[in-house]
């Protein structure tokens, strides 16, 4: 009985510090778009939201997963839709404040094509604990007899210690695993098993993406590695 409470403290306590940090949120997370081609400037639409009663000063910062040859993107943030060579960016969230948070992905020549876009918000006041990790996915096809599998994989356990099992993936023909500097740091053809090993990789944050037969990008998921 002993052993069950202080199990239970600590579990309120670690919820506790959890929530102290939780100062802001992005909704959705993961974002994603699926367009026709003659749309040539989608966005992938998020909003990043002050949970506090007081002032709160931000940055952004963009970085490229996968983005094929000939199509861009660039972030739109409260204050205005910068240049696609802009990656990182201040401001300011006021009490209460829900502000614009997109990735837009801009393909002039109408390609088929999948892109990832990471966006990490931090707050400045506090940049190593009080962070969010935004993903953003856009796909863009031809094809309308070949539709995108439903972005409905589930993954688990999240954090993974050595390994994590994918469910409800029979549409999923390869897995790639992306680390938020946006290094492909593992690949793997659909197991049998559905498990995909991440021992050897550094504690830390990535993004594993999820792969269709045709080769485009339907899923992205955020995974923690412990």
């Amino acid at each position: 009985m002993k052993q069950v409470f202080t199990t239970l403290v600590l579990g309120f306590l670690l919820c506790q510090v959890a929530m102290a940090q939780a100062t802001f949120k992005i909704e959705p997370n993961p974002s994603s778009i699926n367009v026709a081609p003659t749309v040539l400037d989608a966005a992938a639409k998020s909003k990043v939201i002050n949970l506090t009663g007081g002032n709160k000063n931000m940055r952004w910062e963009r970085t490229i997963i996968e983005l094929p040859a000939n199509i861009s993107s660039l972030v739109c943030d409260k204050n205005l839709c910068w240049a696609s060579g802009v990656s990182t960016k201040d401001f300011l969230l006021t009490p209460g404040d829900s502000a614009t948070m997109d990735a837009h992905f801009l393909n002039p020549l109408e390609l088929t094509a999948s892109a990832i876009v990471h966006i990490k918000v931090s707050n400045l006041a506090d940049p190593t604990n009080d962070f969010v990790n935004g993903v953003y996915l856009y796909n863009q096809s031809t094809s309308t007899s070949n539709p995108l599998p439903a972005a409905d994989v589930k993954l688990f356990p999240n954090p993974v210690v050595d390994q994590f099992t994918l469910s409800n993936d029979q549409d999923v023909a390869a897995v790639r695993v992306y680390s938020l500097d946006g290094r492909q740091v593992a690949a793997y053809n659909a197991s049998a098993d559905h498990q995909y090993n991440l021992a050897t990789q550094a504690a830390g944050t990535y993004i594993v993406s999820l792969l269709a037969a045709d080769g485009r990008t339907f899923q992205a998921i955020q995974v923690n590695k412990q």
